[in-house]
C-alpha cells in the first residue's frame, strides 16, 4: 500500500473514531471551560464560606462587647452603693484605691465591609 493510501486510509479510521485533531482541539477546549467553571464554583463556595465566618465571628464580638457594656454598668452600680457605704458610715474611698472603680471606655465596633476576595 502506497504510502498516500495509508494516510488517506488512517484519516479515515480517525475520522470514524471521532479522533480527528479539530474534534480532539474541540473536546479540548471544552474541558478547559468546565474546569475554568469548576475553579469559579469552589472560588465563589469559599469566598461565602469566609464571609460567614467573619459574620459569625462579628457577632460573637458584638456579644461579648455588650457582656462588657453590662459588666461596667453592675461596676458603677457598685461603686455608687459603696460610696453611700461609706458616706453613711464616714469611711473615705477617696483615699483608698481599693474603693475606688474607673470603668475603661470601649469603643463601639465599625462594621465590616465583605466583599469579594481578590
Amino acid at each position: 500500500m502506497s504510502k498516500q493510501a495509508m494516510d488517506t486510509s488512517e484519516m479515515t479510521n480517525n475520522q470514524n473514531n471521532g479522533k480527528t485533531k479539530e474534534d480532539f482541539s474541540f473536546r479540548l477546549d471544552l474541558f478547559e471551560l468546565k474546569l475554568e467553571q469548576m475553579e469559579r464554583k469552589v472560588e465563589n463556595k469559599a469566598e461565602r464560606m469566609i464571609s460567614q465566618e467573619v459574620q459569625k465571628q462579628r457577632l460573637e464580638l458584638e456579644n461579648i462587647y455588650l457582656a462588657m457594656q453590662r459588666i461596667d454598668e453592675q461596676m458603677k452600680t457598685i461603686d455608687n452603693e459603696l460610696d453611700q457605704f461609706a458616706q453613711k458610715h464616714q469611711i473615705s474611698t477617696e483615699q483608698n484605691s481599693v474603693y475606688r472603680f474607673t470603668p475603661v471606655k470601649a469603643k463601639r465596633l465599625q462594621p465590616i465591609h465583605t466583599g469579594t476576595l481578590n
